[in-house]
């Protein structure tokens, strides 16, 4: 049998794993929630990103359609990856992979090789972002189809430390909101955690640790929203970079000091 995947067909009996991750928006508090331990509630949405992973032997493949390549390929040495491509599309999958990997090989997991294929709805059809947190889901939808490779057993906590993680890795800032919510699903009550801690312990602790821990100020809540409530969602027809709309907000911070406590 076959499966179709935007346009991009595989045989149904090679899939081995599938992770499938929603994209999000932010109902409030979206940038109050940049600061630890603020607010925000956000609801994920039904487009999606999901990924596949089938067999391969020797060498593996990224397939994605927002690489500018049909196909990446990659091999081992030891137990890091090898890249044919540098893209910057690639850094959250190779991010989500690194980290992922990493803690299986803690869990005394062997590694293997593998096909990937990344398919998303989160985009438009000449690949304008919606906002609807893609780079996030991207994120999420690897850590759940390697985590599901693997046999790692991971909750919905675990998904969503180790791709805060892997996120924070590239990005370096934002609240990871978008990654509460793809890893849980459904409307979240989300407060961020102490980012500075949480990469003073990525230098210190293993992953394992690091997953085990409760982080400072973190609170992920599931809610359940009336039943006759519509959203509407509009979009401006522009994209936008979560970075840099974050640093903007930083930097006002630093220069009117007063005003942001009063916001």
């Amino acid at each position: 049998m076959v499966y179709n995947t935007s346009d991009i067909y595989i045989e149904r009996y090679d899939i081995l794993s599938t992770g499938k991750a929603p994209g999000k928006l932010y109902l409030a508090g979206e940038y109050a929630v940049v600061e630890t331990g603020f607010p925000a509630i956000i609801a994920s949405v039904n487009q999606y990103v999901t990924a596949h992973i089938t067999k391969s032997l020797n060498g593996g493949t990224i397939q994605s359609k927002n690489l500018n390549k049909e196909l990446i390929h990659w091999d081992r040495q030891g137990t890091e990856l090898v890249f044919d491509d540098t893209e910057s599309q690639l850094q959250y999958i190779l991010a989500a992979i690194n980290f992922v990997e990493k803690y299986a090989l803690e869990k005394n997991v062997k590694l293997a090789y593998y096909d990937l294929l990344v398919t998303s709805e989160l985009d438009s059809k000449d690949g304008k972002k919606y906002g609807l947190g893609s780079s996030a889901a991207v994120t999420v939808a690897v850590v759940k189809t390697l985590g599901d490779f693997y046999h790692l057993d991971l909750s919905a906590m675990d998904v969503y430390k180790l791709s805060a993680i892997a996120h924070l890795s590239v990005q370096g800032n934002g609240s990871l909101g978008d990654i509460a919510a793809s890893a849980f699903g459904g409307i979240v009550a989300y407060k961020s955690p102490d980012r500075n801690w949480v990469f003073n312990m990525i230098k210190n602790h293993s992953l394992t640790k690091l997953l085990e821990l409760n982080w400072p100020e973190l609170k992920i809540e599931t809610l359940t929203l009336p039943s006759d409530l519509e959203l509407t969602v509009g979009w401006t027809g522009s994209p936008a970079s979560t970075s840099i709309l974050v640093d903007r907000i930083a930097l006002t911070k630093a220069q009117k000091v007063d005003k942001y406590q009063t916001f």
